[in-house]
């Protein structure tokens, strides 16, 4: 009886024993995130603050240079209807007689000088375009020429596949048949202050005001026919705000 009883002392001892010992690894921090007293809880992440872009597009570029790899840009001026793809390529004959997809049309369509990069990054850009029996392409740039509508009507975006551009009307003049870009460099602040000199000279029959303008300034020159025959007719503007994608 004495063996019996010694022998569930000795089962009683073990059972308390191995109690205590798996308390024990119970209570214990561990190294394993299985096994800390946190298991189960998601980590704290700090939020993402969602980034948006200063310019999202609103042309489909992808779709328009799936189309005509030519196209660099889009644009839009005040007051008138001239709302359409701009093109550029290798020289400035091509655009005179196809539309912008590259078909053939006799009002063409608008292009940017060969001599422009096609990004508008230039100190002086130049666009060419028609002036068209039914007031379309660039006709309706002569609309300029009425001192009220130059008034009301004085801006001009550009949207190209990176950038929003946004540029202020700030003259409307007859130029002859030469080019504005040709053996010039215009990257030299001077040039353009000699640019700046000469639309001067147009003010006394035209629409010009230079108050806003100086020769720091980056400068798009929009060409069409002028009406009374061969020489041309220019709406100039200055770059006023440029939003990056």
């Amino acid at each position: 009886m004495k063996k019996v009883t010694q022998k569930y002392i000795c089962l009683l001892v073990a059972f308390i024993a191995c109690a205590a010992l798996l308390a024990a690894c119970k209570s214990a921090p561990s190294s394993s995130a299985g096994s800390s007293s946190f298991a189960g809880m998601a980590p704290s992440v700090a939020p993402v603050e969602e980034t948006k872009p200063l310019y999202q597009s609103p042309i489909d570029f992808f779709e328009l240079i799936n189309k005509n790899v030519d196209i660099s840009g889009w644009i839009t001026v005040d007051g008138t209807n001239i709302d359409y793809p701009v093109t550029r390529t290798s020289d400035n004959i091509f655009y005179l007689t196809h539309d912008s997809y590259r078909n053939p049309f006799a009002g063409g369509g608008l292009f940017i000088d060969m001599a422009n990069r096609p990004d508008f990054a230039d100190p002086v850009t130049v666009i060419y375009g028609h002036v068209m029996p039914d007031d379309t392409i660039f006709s309706q740039l002569h609309l300029y020429s009425d001192l009220a509508f130059f008034e009301a009507n004085q801006q001009v975006v550009v949207y190209t596949p990176s950038n929003m551009l946004t540029y202020k009307i700030f003259a409307a003049f007859p130029h002859d048949t030469s080019n504005f870009l040709y053996q010039k460099d215009y990257a030299k602040t001077q040039q353009r202050q000699e640019l700046l000199d000469y639309i001067e000279t147009k003010k006394e029959n035209a629409n010009v005001f230079l108050e806003q303008v100086t020769a720091e300034d980056q400068f798009l020159l929009l060409s069409t026919c002028a009406e009374e025959g061969q020489s041309r007719y220019i709406v100039a503007a200055w770059l006023a705000e440029k939003a990056v994608e």
